[in-house]
């Protein structure tokens, strides 16, 4: 191997060592109970920050609670320009039922709701996930950004969802986007 080539392979492993050093970036800091970053919300009592990083242009926030069982996450992902041209409630459909299917994960979806979530129209949808002989019911929101997508997902433990409204309200009622664009007020779904 020339010695230009170990030089260049040296430069690269220089250039890129600080970021395998540092692991992933925060998505978050926490700021006593509030959670600030491109999502920002109020941490409800009880829940603790289990997973907080940036990665391939997402965000991603993942709470849980050990005394209920439960967990919450909260991701801002990329959208490619074919999930502009999908009505909103068949893109919820696609991310909610897909989640986790390639592991084995069944999503049965129960119902379903038009909400507001950080000022933009959302489609909520609740129901159970079976993992082998595991199952968890959930609440899912899906609302689009200017290009991306804001999910919220709740996972409890059978019967048990109803106990965390109080979780799902502070979270929505808290939730901002500060870089995003504030949408128009038009509240009609695409």
């Amino acid at each position: 191997m020339s010695a230009r080539l170990i030089l260049r392979k040296l430069a690269v492993l220089l250039f890129l060592a600080p970021v395998w050093l540092s692991g992933c970036l925060k998505a978050v800091t926490v700021d006593g109970d509030y959670l600030r970053g491109p999502v920002s919300f109020a941490r409800p009592e009880g829940w603790r920050v289990l997973r907080n990083y940036r990665w391939l242009g997402g965000s991603h926030v993942i709470l849980d609670s050990r005394e209920m069982n439960a967990s919450l996450a909260v991701e801002l992902l990329p959208a490619g320009k074919k999930a502009d041209d999908l009505p909103m409630g068949l893109l919820a459909e696609i991310i909610v039922g897909n989640l986790g299917r390639s592991h084995g994960v069944e999503t049965l979806v129960s119902a379903e709701y038009n909400v507001v979530l950080a000022d933009r129209l959302a489609i909520a949808m609740v129901g159970t996930r079976r993992h082998g002989p595991r199952l968890c019911d959930f609440t899912a929101l899906v609302a689009r950004t200017s290009d991306k997508l804001l999910l919220l997902h709740l996972f409890s433990p059978p019967g048990t969802i109803q106990t965390f409204a109080p979780v799902m309200e502070t979270v929505m009622n808290t939730l901002t986007l500060p870089g995003e664009p504030v949408p128009p007020t038009n509240m009609e779904l695409p």
